[in-house]
């Protein structure tokens, strides 16, 4: 397990890294360091990246470890491990959906360090007025906002 778990957290970090450098295939998407000028442009564009990510993710390791049964009130799956899995050889109150929240985390844990705010975005947030008497104090706004809503998003 601890091999897969880094297998897939080199290969997030590789694609993240990719998409703030390189962009996409053929150049489409373009690469997110390009909209570094607009903070909350190049945030959002992280976050929507990470977002759809966590996403994928969540349904690899899910489909990976588990057999599924439909919910009918949300349509999500209720996840289950088959008694052979290598997730269950000890018994123990962890249930089946931390289990995946935790490779969850681990895998995606590798995209942290690239998603550091670099210094010049800050300054220009953070200008000589003061974070809360300008114009800018709206895009910090908008960013926090943003934020909360990928915060929502992924959590649930």
């Amino acid at each position: 397990m601890e091999e897969l778990v880094h297998v897939r957290r080199n290969a997030i970090l590789r694609a993240f890294i990719d998409a703030l450098t390189r962009g996409g295939p053929g150049g489409t998407p373009r690469p997110i360091e390009l909209h570094a000028h607009d903070p909350l442009r190049y945030i959002g564009d992280m976050l929507a990246w990470l977002h759809q990510t966590v996403a994928s993710e969540r349904e690899f390791l899910e489909s990976l470890l588990s057999s599924e049964k439909r919910r009918p009130d949300r349509g999500q799956a209720k996840i289950t491990f088959p008694k052979a899995s290598p997730l269950r050889l000890v018994e123990s109150e962890v249930s089946d959906a931390e289990i995946v929240n935790s490779l969850l985390d681990k895998n995606m844990e590798g995209t942290a360090r690239p998603l550091k705010v670099p210094p010049p975005l800050l300054s220009k947030l953070w200008s000589q007025k003061g974070p809360f008497l300008g114009p800018e104090s709206l895009v910090l706004q908008a960013i926090l906002t943003t934020l909360f809503l990928v915060f929502m998003a992924v959590s649930c």
